[in-house]
């Protein structure tokens, strides 16, 4: 059960990165519309995502926040979830048999059972210098580097036959994917400095790592641990999925 504990906590240190929560009462009417992400205290003031076209387009702010509220609130369930689960994904010792309908002879392997999954955005990584906005029109401003988005592995998945179990298990076979180099410009308000933020979007799968024992038709299950990956999700062009952020320079928060 320690492990487990521990498994749990490092969920929600996981997911605090990500969480996004909203301007206090006492703010201003600019500060309502804008949103500090947790942690880094960046606010943001406005949010563009990759439209099926492959063109830029902005998100209204309140289906952002409407998302990021969902989000916490999908945390939440997956950690009770989580809690209830089976005591055996801790590190357990077993001696169950089966059959094999295959027949053949593999002496030791490893499979990975996903038992929940969870969509989120990590914190936002500057992708463009800031620039400062004094001119009497808003000022363009683009991308300028991309961010490379790596997948995560739980401390069990510490040898490459463990990772292709898990990668198989969870349903995805890369390690990184890169944000995508916008030829379009967001607008800076007059009389700010900004710079564009990219938030990437991605997914944590929580499971089962099993450690089998086959011979000949005789399967037996040696152990089973708690394991997780966390790995970047793609468009379709192979980029990776996520919000593009006009990010105050000065409050370190989206526009």
């Amino acid at each position: 059960m320690k492990r487990v504990s521990a498994f749990i906590i490092m969920i929600f240190l996981i997911f605090s990165l990500g969480s996004v929560v909203n301007a206090s009462a006492s703010s201003s009417k600019v500060e309502e519309n804008t949103y500090r992400v947790s942690g880094s205290g960046e606010q943001v003031l406005a949010v563009y995502e990759i439209g099926l076209d492959g063109v830029l387009v902005e998100v209204p702010i309140e289906v952002y926040k409407a998302e990021m509220e969902k989000e916490t609130k999908e945390q939440a369930r997956l950690v009770r979830e989580i809690l209830q689960a089976d005591s055996s994904l801790g590190n357990s010792v077993f001696g169950n048999s089966a059959i094999s309908p295959l027949g053949v002879i593999i002496t030791k392997y490893y499979t990975y059972e996903s038992l929940n999954t969870f969509d989120f955005h990590r914190s936002p990584v500057k992708v463009s210098n800031a620039i400062n906005c004094n001119s009497t029109t808003e000022c363009p401003i683009t991308t300028q580097w991309s961010e490379t988005v790596t997948h995560s592995l739980s401390a069990t998945i510490d040898t490459s036959e463990k990772i292709q179990a898990i990668q198989l298990g969870a349903g995805y076979n890369y390690s990184s994917a890169k944000s995508k180099l916008l030829s379009y410009t967001l607008p800076v308000p007059v009389g700010k400095r900004a710079y564009v933020g990219f938030q990437p979007k991605v997914r944590q799968d929580y499971g089962s790592l099993k450690y089998w024992d086959r011979f000949g038709n005789n399967i037996t299950l040696i152990s089973s641990v708690s394991a997780s990956t966390t790995y970047p999700l793609k468009n379709g062009d192979g980029t990776a999925q996520g919000y593009y952020l006009l990010i105050d320079d000065v409050t370190n928060q989206p526009l």
